[in-house]
């Protein structure tokens, strides 16, 4: 299943990007801090540093397809490379196939990196959102949690992905139809939101508003946004949209 539209009017784009680093929902996995790691063990074969690096440039111009297909051949040419090598070549591979929209695959990725190091708490946060976006909403709650276990940063919600697994989780209740499951999800996460990212949460609060049919608290919380963030024309539009949707429940 899709992932949940940024865009119920796809034709002026008003819906896309509103929602602040999620907005980069494409690159996900990249922004939330996925990084080449120190290689031990016996160390990859020149083929699958090569295949890997070429999996990598793909990756970065948007071309998914051959991204997996070079990532692919990387993580078997370095079969006895070591457990850092396919831990890393694995990541870009959850990367590459949730950019390409099939978030089942991704999810399935992460699962397997769980199973190779089950202690990192990033790795359940993006198998969350990878869940979530395939509309699995029972295991992605279910992995954010465990992640929340894991987490020794959580109580300032900082560990790469936390934040766009909560976000994206959330957007995908609401987009589901689980809109009272996703604004439990915000107010258990937000007051741990940083500052720089609260305004994200509040975004999405204000999805959640109008998925629940709450116009006026929707448009009364992206009007707050402009108030406190400035001027974002793409949030202008949905404050618009969801104040002539109040002016008309009304009328």
């Amino acid at each position: 299943m899709r992932r949940p539209s940024d865009s119920r009017r796809d034709g002026d784009g008003s819906r896309t990007g509103i929602i602040g680093r999620v907005k980069r929902e494409g690159a996900i996995f990249l922004t939330a801090g996925i990084l080449a790691l120190g290689v031990t063990g016996c160390g990859p074969s020149k083929e699958a540093k090569e295949l890997r690096l070429a999996g990598i440039e793909a990756l970065e111009q948007g071309d998914c397809g051959t991204a997996l297909e070079k990532l692919e051949s990387a993580l078997e040419s370095g079969k006895g490379a070591g457990k850092d090598f396919r831990i890393d070549t694995m990541q870009y591979i959850a990367e590459a196939q949730y950019r390409s929209g099939d978030y089942k695959a991704a999810a399935g990725t992460l699962g397997d990196l769980v199973s190779l190091d089950g202690d990192r708490a990033e790795f359940w946060y993006l198998k969350a959102a990878a869940e979530a976006c395939d509309s699995d909403y029972e295991q992605a709650l279910a992995d954010l949690n465990t992640a929340g276990k894991k987490d020794k940063k959580l109580s300032k919600l900082t560990t790469p992905g936390a934040e766009d697994a909560i976000l994206l989780t959330a957007k995908a209740l609401a987009e589901g139809g689980e809109a009272d499951t996703a604004m439990e999800l915000l107010d258990r996460f937000e007051d741990k939101a940083a500052e720089e990212t609260a305004r994200d949460f509040r975004v999405t609060r204000s999805f959640v508003f109008e998925k629940r049919g709450e116009w006026a608290k929707a448009a009364e919380t992206l009007e707050s946004v402009l108030r406190d963030y400035g001027e974002d024309e793409a949030i202008r539009k949905e404050y618009n949209f969801a104040l002539s949707r109040k002016e008309e429940s009304e009328g």
